[in-house]
């Protein structure tokens, strides 16, 4: 019998909505995964097990109104939670308490979200110290970073959804090297107030899902434009296939799955056309490093200044990411 916690958030939303689950089984259950695992995936940097069950009842108590209603969902530890410390990996901010919710955080429980907990992270998902975090396809390797309890929780069965940042690859990668769905939002369409930014220019807020569902349940609770919008047409469809300046620098495996996916949408019938982008794109890798190391500069004054020695030792070794 397939327990709670395997469940994917559109699954189990759609089973509390029926009144075939309550909010509390469904914590009990990631609460459950979280002691047997978390020792061995180290995911977690906070969780509180007796507010989520206190949580899940108040929620148990009310008709299933709002779209996340009784998902129990993580946070990265850089994003602000008014009941849970926001450390950022840092032992600069250990126990630190935010006066209010990050605006994602605000979202999902006004939206009948269950905020489990918070999710280890490269420090201010920036650099210097590292997560603990692994992966729990194998745990003797990388579950990628910045979001990388956040990534490896929902991959590993502890929470069916997980909010993430991105500078640059911090989301993405995380899904692919854990298995799992990511949606990176446009830049700008989820307020990142109450986020601990690295490159304001650059940062996204996002999300993990185990299916595509599960990332649109989220999107509609942030009213993300065009979500659940038809397709005008059925296809088969013209595809874009771009393979970027960077193209040479992908792996084996990635650049495989890309001609892998292209073989495979040909067969399907959709029609296939090569993208090449113009010589100037090859600058932007270099653009968008210069706004990265400038921006954190005006970021991280504050800590420099309040913290100095051991804020610098923080970044020491630091490896931007």
């Amino acid at each position: 019998m397939i327990k709670p916690c395997e469940l994917t958030a559109a699954q189990a939303v759609d089973l509390i909505r029926r009144r075939e689950l309550s909010c509390e089984e469904l914590a009990r259950s990631c609460l459950e995964r979280i002691q047997e695992r978390d020792a061995l995936i180290r995911a977690w940097s906070y969780v509180d097990p007796e507010l989520a069950i206190r949580m899940a009842r108040e929620l148990d108590k009310t008709p299933p109104t709002g779209v996340l209603h009784g998902l129990p969902v993580s946070f990265k530890d850089v994003i602000d939670t008014v009941d849970m410390p926001t450390s950022q990996n840092s032992p600069l901010y250990f126990g630190h308490m935010a006066a209010k919710d990050a605006a994602c955080a605000a979202v999902v429980r006004h939206s009948g979200g269950l905020i489990l907990g918070k999710t280890d992270t490269v420090e201010f998902a920036a650099g210097g110290r590292k997560a603990l975090t692994r992966n729990p396809h194998d745990v003797e390797h990388t579950p990628g970073g910045s979001s990388s309890g956040s990534a490896a929780a929902v991959s590993d069965l502890h929470v069916p959804l997980s909010f993430g940042t991105q500078t640059g690859g911090s989301l993405i990668r995380p899904a692919s090297f854990n298995g799992i769905y990511a949606l990176k939002p446009t830049h700008g369409v989820v307020s990142t107030e109450g986020v601990k930014q690295y490159a304001p220019t650059l940062d996204t807020v996002g999300w993990y899902g185990r299916c595509v569902a599960d990332l649109e349940l989220v999107a509609r609770a942030l009213r993300v434009p065009g979500i659940g919008r038809s397709p005008t047409a059925h296809g088969p469809y013209r595809i874009g296939v771009c393979r970027t300046p960077m193209w040479e620098r992908a792996d084996e495996a990635g650049r495989l799955a890309l001609t892998v996916a292209t073989e495979r949408a040909k067969g399907a019938g959709h029609e296939i056309l090569n993208v090449d982008l113009p010589a100037w794109f090859e600058r932007l890798y270099g653009a968008a490093e210069a706004i990265r190391r400038w921006e954190a500069g005006c970021v991280y004054l504050p800590e420099y200044l309040r913290f100095v020695q051991d804020f610098m030792k923080s970044f020491a070794n630091a490896s931007r990411g």
